[in-house]
């Protein structure tokens, strides 16, 4: 066999492929110069084979020593398979030799990877990276000068919740904390506010809609701005208020809550759109009483032209808990402005009518207008309150003349409407004055009907 040190490594390779395989193997087993003198340049020739069986095997030992012959490796998308956890399933070991393979790259050993390789739907690995939220590949990457600002147009396209321009509302996106902070450290990942004025968000804005509160953090600790308006006229205390990717997380969503206020997020911007009323309209009651926590919110929408408040919201989107939980809570709740008594009747939404009458806050105006919209239902259920709410109406007045003013009033609409119910209990009012000035006196006793 000492025949074979004359021989180059070119000449007996090709000598070796006139060879059956069992001939090769038994070669390669009985005579260990023939091993020696061709295994660097076996490496070299199935390189592709050799890569591939050991991503599906994760072979460390095998990587290893084809690294140290700088075995060529040239498939990227076995490369970019390997980083998708989607295989993860049928190759356990991917990510730890993709890592392998690139951090050979990066360090020195010249194998042929291109760190701006991209797969076949336009990811970069660093983009891979950050998609699939590997942390140490990303900062190896980083690390190595991998482009933090690639861009692929058609890839909203392929993937809905991808990558859009933006490595930092990627990692957002993705809640991958760790991730972004590399990305944050890095000084490279763009503007931490990108995005404003697009449909694409900010980074802090994705976070919000992760439900990440960890990324939301690290974001306003790096500078995001809690204030910022977005494209679609909300600020990120709005968008946390009113997401529908937190439903079913109402602490998540608290806590989001709490974390903006407490880092100067203002509870009253923008003035057309306040976070209570995202809230309120989007029916998400933890947020609304992690709202009414904040001194400074306004319930009343007192920079609002218009005539609505939190209550007349909650009462037209049909948030009865809500509008509830508005009127127990909040003591300065303006329950005349917007007339929100005889909205609530035109709604038949009769606990929050009640709980409106139980303030003692109703303007005559109000009350007025609340008991007109009851009669005019003709409905049972609001039926049933024309008798307590004429009563209470009649203990309001100063005199008997004013009370049967208004009495002869209700009566005519009453009749307007064709309303038996009202006309009977109307009709036992009108030119009754004693039974007036009786009631007069039980409501300054506190002693009245209630329904």
């Amino acid at each position: 066999m000492r025949e074979l040190e004359l021989l180059t490594p070119e000449l007996f390779l090709d000598i070796t492929d006139h060879l059956s395989s069992s001939d090769l193997n038994n070669l390669a087993r009985t005579c260990r110069l023939a091993y020696n003198k061709v295994d660097c340049w076996l490496y070299f020739r199935f390189a592709k084979e050799m890569y591939t069986w050991v991503a599906n095997t994760g072979n460390e030992a095998t990587l290893h020593k084809a690294l140290s012959h700088n075995a060529p490796f040239t498939d990227d998308q076995l490369l970019f398979g390997m980083l998708s956890k989607v295989n993860e399933r049928h190759r356990p070991h991917g990510i730890r030799i993709a890592t392998l393979l690139i951090s050979a790259q990066t360090s020195g050993t010249n194998i042929g990877i291109d760190i701006e390789w991209t797969s076949w739907y336009g990811h970069t690995l660093l983009q891979n990276a950050v998609h699939e939220n590997i942390p140490s590949l990303v900062k190896m990457l980083l690390d190595a000068g991998a482009n933090t600002g690639p861009f692929t147009p058609s890839l909203e396209d392929i993937q809905p919740f991808g990558y859009d321009d933006s490595l930092l509302r990627y990692a957002a996106s993705k809640g991958s904390a760790e991730v972004l902070q590399l990305l944050l450290d890095s000084k490279r990942a763009g503007n931490i506010d990108q995005g404003a004025l697009t449909a694409h968000l900010t980074p802090l804005a994705k976070a919000i809609e992760s439900g990440s509160v960890d990324c939301a953090e690290r974001l306003l600790n790096a500078g995001a701005d809690p204030n910022i308006l977005l494209f679609n006229n909300e600020s990120p205390l709005c968008l946390a208020a009113r997401t529908p990717s937190l439903l079913g997380r109402p602490q998540i969503r608290s806590t989001m809550i709490n974390l903006l206020l407490h880092r100067n997020a203002s509870a009253t911007n923008p003035a057309s759109n306040p976070p209570l009323r995202c809230a309120v309209l989007a029916g998400h009651t933890e947020a609304v009483t992690t709202l009414l926590s904040a001194p400074q919110t306004d319930v009343n929408y007192t920079t609002m032209p218009e005539t609505s408040t939190a209550l007349t919201d909650a009462i037209k989107a049909n948030q009865t808990p809500i509008a509830l939980l508005l009127l127990e809570k909040c003591p300065a709740l303006n329950v005349n402005k917007g007339q929100p008594l005889a909205l609530a009747i035109r709604r038949l939404q009769v606990p929050v009518a009640r709980a409106i009458r139980r303030t003692r806050r109703l303007s005559h105006a109000s009350y007025m207008r609340g008991l007109a919209q009851a009669i005019a239902l003709r409905k049972l259920a609001t039926n049933s309150m024309i008798w307590t709410m004429t009563c209470e109406m009649v203990s309001r007045r100063g005199s008997w003349m004013e009370a049967k003013a208004e009495l002869e009033t209700l009566y005519r609409l009453a009749t307007a409407a064709r309303n038996p119910s009202a006309l009977v209990y109307l009709g036992k009012w009108v030119g009754n004055r004693r039974m007036c000035l009786y009631m007069q006196g039980a409501f300054q006793r506190g002693d009245y009907p209630r329904d």
